[in-house]
């Protein structure tokens, strides 16, 4: 028979994607507030670089990409970190193109060169 366990992980965290998980829930706001992944550039950067400043602005992952992408790294091991994200992102083209789309012509734009 199959028990059910609690363990404290963050989220997002590679081994939502391994495993079936539920999130309890925290009425009392005892884990405290939610956290946030930011950017941060030199000022003035999105006027010298206004795509790549915009492709930035823009960037965006859910949950589930982001623990999909952590938990195919931590598989991958280490020294292998890099081939693991390459892998991940040819599995999610259409990610790819949402945040460094493809001009009409077919070639990438100055900045993903």
């Amino acid at each position: 028979m199959k028990k059910p366990i609690v363990v404290a992980l963050w989220s997002p965290h590679g081994a939502y994607s391994d495993y079936d998980l539920k999130k309890l829930g925290d009425p009392e706001g005892a884990w405290g507030k939610r956290d946030g992944v930011h950017t941060v550039a030199r000022k003035g950067f999105a006027a010298d670089s206004p795509e790549v400043g915009e492709w930035l602005k823009n960037f965006s992952m859910t949950e589930a990409q982001l623990t999909g992408l952590e938990a195919r790294i931590r598989k991958a091991g280490k020294g292998k970190e890099q081939d693991a994200v390459r892998t991940w992102l040819k599995k999610n083209p259409a990610l790819v193109e949402k945040w460094v789309p493809v001009t009409d012509s077919g070639q990438e734009s100055r900045a993903a060169r």
